[in-house]
């Protein structure tokens, strides 16, 4: 039996946004109601508290590239030091792992 629809629902998009609904409704093979309809079944919105948990986590990770780049450099110039690089290393997997839970949300 087809699903009925017994509710509309209007909304403002940027012409970016609009040109994106196509394409993503062309290449889905369906109509633009039927993307939003599908993308406000499977994909959950994130409360404010995940959001910036996502956002701390961002630049913590910013900050362990930085370290990252400080490394090569001294690696460079020869002033290579192995435990900073194992320190960062294990820093950077704990991050990923947190990353990705909080995404799993």
């Amino acid at each position: 039996m087809a699903r009925r629809f017994d509710c509309t629902y209007r909304f403002r998009l940027s012409a970016a946004d609009r040109i994106a609904l196509g394409v993503a409704a062309a290449e889905a093979g369906c109509s633009a109601a039927e993307v939003v309809r599908r993308a406000a079944q499977s994909v959950p919105a994130r409360d404010a508290e995940t959001r910036a948990e996502i956002a701390s986590l961002r630049r913590q990770l910013n900050g362990l590239g930085s370290n990252l780049n400080q490394l090569i450099h001294m690696a460079h110039s020869g002033q290579l030091d192995i435990d900073a690089i194992q320190t960062t290393i294990a820093t950077i997997a704990a991050m990923r792992a947190e990353v990705s839970e909080a995404l799993r949300r």
